[in-house]
């Protein structure tokens, strides 16, 4: 039987090695830094109204936080602003892209 955990080995697959895992070990979320939070919130597309879906994750030293998204239903690029407040509540602003 190959090494599993030795990726040098020449029968070593990572195929195998996710098989051998527990369905529990998968999927779970990536760790965050003590205090912080991750969350998915949603918000309309500036575009078509369509709502979409945005994984945040805040972060204490970028209390705003600007970045390029597409639509899950027209396909259009918009910018996202997120702010958080004292208390690390998000408020989300998107705007068409120019």
């Amino acid at each position: 039987m190959p090494d599993l955990t030795d990726p040098y080995d020449e029968d070593f697959d990572l195929r195998d090695l996710v098989d051998e895992m527990e369905d529990d070990e998968l999927g779970q979320p990536a760790p965050v830094a003590p205090g912080e939070t991750t969350r998915d919130s949603t918000f309309p597309c500036p575009y078509c109204g369509e709502e979409n879906d945005l994984f945040l994750e805040p972060d204490p030293d970028r209390p705003v936080q600007e970045f390029a998204e597409e639509c899950e239903a027209c396909g259009r690029t918009y910018a996202v602003t997120v702010k958080y407040d004292d208390l690390g509540e998000p408020s989300i602003h998107a705007e068409r892209a120019e």
